[in-house]
């Protein structure tokens, strides 16, 4: 099946965002968070060992967004 051009724009809108917010995120060191029983967002202060190659994913199977270190490629 081809991805239509439509959910091309929307993935590459989403993960565009992702990175303007991380990189806001790193700027003022505010993370989006929540304790993860019903996705309620909360803002918490980054930790000085999560600024280093942190980004934020959404999660394919709950769409939850995380605060996660980027994988190391080899």
């Amino acid at each position: 099946m081809k991805a239509s051009q439509e959910n091309i724009n929307s993935e590459m809108n989403i993960n565009q965002f992702l990175i303007d917010l991380a990189i806001l995120s790193q700027k003022h060191g505010i993370k989006i968070d929540g304790c993860g029983c019903c996705g309620s967002p909360a803002l918490t202060e980054i930790r000085a060992e999560e600024i280093k190659d942190f980004h934020y994913i959404v999660n394919d199977k709950n769409e939850k967004l995380t605060w996660k270190q980027k994988q190391q490629s080899h």
